[in-house]
């Protein structure tokens, strides 16, 4: 769901901000910034200022709307504290994929789009007619960089200290260096096949994707 999230969230953002809206360059910039701030800070910013039961955006946020049912939920408890990770996570990558497709959607020819709207097709149709078709083989190309940055999903479950949620990268940090807790459970085999199955499972996702959606011949 993640990647659902991330995904639809850069794509239509890109859309938005290759269209003739005011001050698109500020706010790709904006969208972008998470990416150039550290992990970790991003992660404490998240859990001190976002998700804090006491004054957090969101606890204030729905208090102003009325929405007590909202406000009272403990977004750092063992309940919603994977939930509050992965909004934190999928707010840190939508801005490195808006620019993947923006760069993707600027490519294509601005004629395309005239002659559809002469034809009377709307927004929907060109998106749907000619944006995706034209950006199909970066679309995919975009699901193979996920599946590595999710592999690679490490600093955020160490900043939310989520002791019930393991991810691949840090059950593979664990197996090879040990926890804080104890070095007994080292294990350099365990390691390097855990790294093996994340490294299997890029190439998966590689295969799948430029399978699955095949770039199509396009004059440009």
């Amino acid at each position: 769901l993640d990647g659902i999230a991330t995904i639809v969230l850069s794509l239509l953002t890109a859309v938005i901000l290759t269209s003739d809206i005011k001050f698109k360059k500020f706010f790709r910039a904006v969208i972008y910034l998470p990416n150039v701030i550290a992990a970790i800070a991003v992660g404490y910013m998240w859990i001190l200022y976002v998700f804090n039961n006491k004054f957090g955006l969101l606890t204030t946020l729905f208090s102003r709307l009325g929405l007590e049912s909202l406000a009272a939920i403990q977004w750092t408890d063992q309940r919603h504290l994977f939930l509050a990770m992965s909004i934190a996570y999928v707010f840190c990558n939508v801005g490195y994929y808006m620019l993947i497709y923006v760069a993707a959607i600027e490519k294509i020819p601005a004629d395309y789009y005239e002659a559809a709207r002469i034809e009377g097709a709307g927004a929907a149709r060109c998106f749907f007619s000619i944006t995706l078709p034209l950006i199909k083989s970066v679309f995919a190309t975009s699901l193979v960089l996920w599946t590595t940055r999710v592999m690679g999903f490490f600093e955020l479950s160490l900043v939310f200290s989520d002791i019930t949620t393991v991810t691949p990268m840090v059950y593979t940090y664990n197996a090879l260096f040990g926890t804080e807790q104890s070095v007994e459970g080292m294990n350099v085999g365990v390691a390097a096949a855990s790294a093996v199955v994340m490294t299997l499972m890029v190439m998966a996702a590689f295969i799948a994707s430029t399978k699955l959606l095949k770039d199509e011949d396009h004059e440009m």
